[in-house]
């Protein structure tokens, strides 16, 4: 029984018949025999086994970055790119909700309290764009307060004074971020994944950040959100990532329909 059979498309398959590979795909009825029941997402979210999910795709310009801050220079020395930093106040907007409130319709709207983020590399290169798991982790919270002091510049620069009190109230979202990869122990592994499930204060998000070892065999019932922070190939680990997050859980609220 499994969420994702290891299919393998045919150039492959070609290679296998040529001697060239040894493949085992899940297609394969001689060895893994024929499918004797299978249930589609859609039908397990009707029938409540799982819970629905919405795609939130992010488009954030550079230019609501200060671009000052996030230089080649800094980029050199450890720092986070534009680019990335772009990356960062989208996935902070879509986590408070603030733009989607909306599209809403069963009225919770309140912030994500857990998320995992899936970047392409652990450490940040200095000489490609790469999404760094290390840096997003370090890094997330920082890049979002230059974003809301660059926020405050610009309403004060408009209409010469702001309600601080209506500005924390829109931007008071604030993520606690750590990272977790591979080479870690199951001890370390295993708080990382604790710390993840523990409960969250009134505002707050946390984020676990990753490239791949939270793609399969992770229980934490209780997420709301996972994050791409980099297109994904495989269809395979996109349907093992999103049903991270489709699993019903009283905790949260997540339920059947």
């Amino acid at each position: 029984m499994t969420a994702t059979p290891k299919i393998y498309g045919e150039d492959l398959k070609k290679s296998r018949d040529k001697g060239d590979a040894v493949l085992y795909s899940m297609d394969d009825e001689s060895v893994f025999g024929p499918v004797f029941h299978e249930i589609s997402f859609r039908r397990a979210v009707e029938l409540g086994s799982l819970v629905d999910y919405k795609v939130i795709v992010l488009t954030v310009s550079e230019d609501v970055v200060t671009k000052d801050a996030f230089t080649y220079d800094a980029v050199q020395n450890g720092g986070m790119s534009v680019s990335n930093a772009a990356k960062v106040i989208g996935c902070w907007r879509a986590l408070s909700k603030r733009d989607v409130q909306s599209e809403i319709v069963d009225g919770d709207i309140f912030p994500m309290k857990r998320a995992v983020g899936f970047a392409q590399v652990i450490n940040p290169s200095q000489k490609y764009d790469r999404v760094s798991s290390k840096l997003f982790a370090e890094q997330f919270q920082d890049t979002i307060e230059r974003y809301k002091d660059k926020r405050r510049q610009e309403l004060r620069a408009e209409y010469g004074s702001i309600d601080e009190v209506e500005f924390a109230k829109e931007n008071g979202l604030v993520c606690l971020t750590k990272h977790i990869d591979g080479s870690m122990d199951a001890f370390e592994k295993s708080s990382l994944l604790e710390w993840l499930r523990d409960d969250v204060e009134k505002n707050h998000c946390k984020i676990l950040f990753n490239v791949r070892c939270l793609s399969e065999g992770v229980d934490v019932p209780a997420l709301d959100s996972v994050i791409f922070l980099s297109p994904r190939k495989s269809q395979v680990d996109v349907v093992q990532t999103v049903g991270r997050v489709m699993r019903v859980s009283p905790k949260t609220n997540k339920k059947r329909r």
